[in-house]
Parts: C-alpha cells; structure tokens; sequence
C-alpha cells in the first residue's frame, strides 16, 4: 500500500492520492487488530477522505503526508508504539493543518471570507 502512496504522489494523481492513503490506513488498523480502531475507520472513512482531498489539494502537502506515512509504517515495522504514535499524531495534526488552509483558500476564491 505504501508503494501505491508513492507512485500517486510521484504521478501527481490527486485521486489515487486520497484512494490509496485511504487504504495504507484501512491496512494498519486491520493489521492492528483492534476491532474498535477499525470500525471507527469504517465509519469516518467518508468524512476522514474529504479532509484528505482538502489536505492533499495544496501541492506541497503529498510529499510531506507520503513522508509522515512512512515515518509510521517504520515505527511499527519496528514495533516502537511510542514512534508510531508521535508519527501518527504529526500526520494529523499537519493534514489537519493543511486541510484548514485548503478551505480558507476556498472560501477567500468563492468570496465568503
């Protein structure tokens, strides 16, 4: 799945960004085994994407989410639980950021601000 980040972010396919970011996670939380994490994913899944195409439509934010990404799949490929939470609290406190930034630019072009 980490591949399929990379080639999205290396092609600039804007979909297949989002698509496969969607599924490293959906991967990572099967493969963490908590059924509660996974569910959550299922059901935020719909409101989680749309942030992630807010987030990755700032050109500069791709690369820096398929850094972060890598960064926890390292953590846990190394089994630090402390790692892979830092790394995974970056990523969305900085997607987060990036997808705020995103809608003010949205809302100053439609003339709502």
């Amino acid at each position: 799945a980490m591949k399929a980040v990379s080639l999205a972010v290396a092609e600039r396919r804007s979909d297949d960004k989002v698509k496969t970011a969607s599924e490293f996670f959906r991967i990572v939380f099967a493969a963490s085994g908590n059924a509660i994490l996974q569910e959550l994913n299922e059901v935020l899944v719909g409101r989680v994407s749309y942030l992630r195409t807010m987030s990755m439509a700032r050109a500069e934010r791709a690369p820096k989410s398929e850094a972060e990404m890598l960064a926890i799949l390292e953590a846990l490929k190394r089994r630090d639980p402390d790692a892979a939470r830092a790394a995974s609290v970056g990523h969305v406190r900085a997607a987060c950021e990036a997808a705020l930034e995103s809608l003010k630019m949205f809302e100053q072009q439609d003339g709502n601000v």
